[in-house]
């Protein structure tokens, strides 16, 4: 969130929020303590990532009427100064997600800001057989451990 206005904003919320499902959950990076890295695997992990992990700012996620909502506790931004909300994820969201609702909000705004952002999701099948799990372990035979 940016303040490109000339005043001190305060009190700023941003809530994030999509159509509930059965398989979908809002993560955060604490979530996925020991995840795997994707570039490693090679594969879609059907995790998107949406903010940046340099917060500052307080994170609550929920379910609310229908919705999975993120809400998040941006505080004061001064003049000119941006911040930067946690890092938010998608897991498993269905294929019939077509948007991102965000609403801003701030004591000092004279009425809510309203983005959308359009979404298309695709899901893959893998079958994890032999051959495509040796894929995931390590190629331990090019280290040099003479000695």
């Amino acid at each position: 969130v940016e303040n490109s206005g000339s005043a001190l904003a305060d009190d700023i919320r941003v809530y994030l929020s999509v159509p509930s499902s059965p398989e979908l959950k809002l993560m955060e990076s604490i979530d996925f303590r020991n995840r795997p890295k994707t570039s490693r695997l090679g594969i879609d992990m059907k995790i998107y990532r949406l903010n940046s992990p340099h917060a500052r700012s307080s994170l609550t996620l929920k379910s609310v009427r229908g919705n999975e909502v993120a809400e998040i506790l941006m505080g004061k931004i001064q003049a000119g100064e941006t911040k930067h909300s946690p890092a938010i994820y998608l897991f498993l969201p269905p294929e019939s997600l077509t948007q991102i609702s965000i609403k801003v909000l701030s004591d000092q705004l004279g009425a809510p800001i309203d983005i959308v952002i359009p979404v298309t999701v695709t899901r893959k099948e893998l079958l994890l057989t032999e051959g495509n799990i040796e894929r995931f372990i390590p190629d331990d035979d090019n280290d040099d451990d003479e000695g």
